[in-house]
């Protein structure tokens, strides 16, 4: 909770503010249905599309494409935070060893000695725990960017019939985005990485209110971040969609095991499983 408070500090002090904004940016012109790209964790100030553009120009050559920018965290603050947790550790090291020197009456090398694991423990229980709060509010951010996201694609008759991509969180902010936008006004959707829970019944029900859209879910068992990290983030043993299929009993569902194609959480974006949805392109 302390750390919570201190880092939330830090925000306020960088300037950051509550108010829900996502950014679109056409990365590319082209024809109808439009692309829409979505990054994950720390992906804020991303501007650059070119390591979509493999997949995009294989599955949808003509199509414009849309880069969404939304509030997942950047690692600029993650530095500024390291530097914080640098300077817990300087001065946790500085009053540890005038204890150690006051209690026990050691040489200063004894006390630097005796007190180095405390200090650095502080350290990095100060830089797991603000990598944490950044990472819980970058997933609740999710439900705010898939608002204004949805309100967008409803706006304008040119988005009926769209497409939606998302790496990591970027798949849970098409998750809520389904939930909220009008119905069949989204053609497919592509789940890259997903960080998003693995619920049967959610996607059964997305399926059932959106009469045309498909879905494919690439889920790779090399994806260590979700094998691991993300049961911890989210409290959860209910696996991620990144790492597993989501065996909805539609026809229109394509669970794509792409654990050959690809190498860890980072390395979904890449030409070979390009290759390998362009080949799968006909299965739904």
């Amino acid at each position: 909770m302390m750390i919570d408070i201190v880092t939330g500090y830090l925000d306020s002090w960088r300037g950051s503010n509550d108010s829900t904004t996502i950014s679109v940016e056409k990365v590319k012109e082209g024809k109808m249905p439009t692309v829409f790209l979505i990054n994950g964790f720390y992906s804020e100030t991303a501007k650059d599309s070119s390591e979509w553009m493999p997949i995009v120009n294989k599955l949808y050559p003509d199509s414009e494409v849309v880069l969404v920018r939304w509030k997942s965290g950047n690692i600029i603050n993650q530095m500024i935070d390291n530097l914080s947790g640098k300077a817990i550790y300087s001065v946790a090291q500085k009053y540890l060893t005038q204890r150690a020197l006051m209690l026990a009456s050691l040489s200063a090398t004894s006390a630097l000695r005796a007190i180095s694991l405390p200090a650095t423990l502080a350290y990095v229980t100060f830089t797991l725990s603000q990598f944490g709060y950044r990472w819980r509010k970058s997933f609740l951010e999710t439900e705010n960017a898939s608002r204004e996201l949805a309100k967008i694609i409803n706006s304008e008759s040119k988005y009926d019939g769209c497409i939606l991509m998302g790496h990591s969180l970027g798949a849970k902010v098409i998750c809520h985005t389904l939930q909220k936008v009008t119905p069949s006004r989204v053609n497919h959707a592509y789940l890259l990485a997903g960080a998003v829970i693995n619920k049967t019944e959610l996607w059964c029900n997305l399926l059932s209110k959106h009469n045309n859209l498909c879905i494919t879910n690439c889920y790779s068992s090399n994806d260590l971040i979700l094998r691991y990290a993300f049961p911890v983030g989210v409290i959860s043993k209910i696996p991620a969609i990144g790492v597993s299929p989501l065996k909805c009993d539609q026809s229109r569902v394509l669970d794509l095991d792409v654990t050959p194609s690809v190498g860890g959480h980072m390395k979904f974006k890449c030409e070979k499983l390009a290759i390998t949805l362009a080949e799968e392109a006909n299965s739904l």
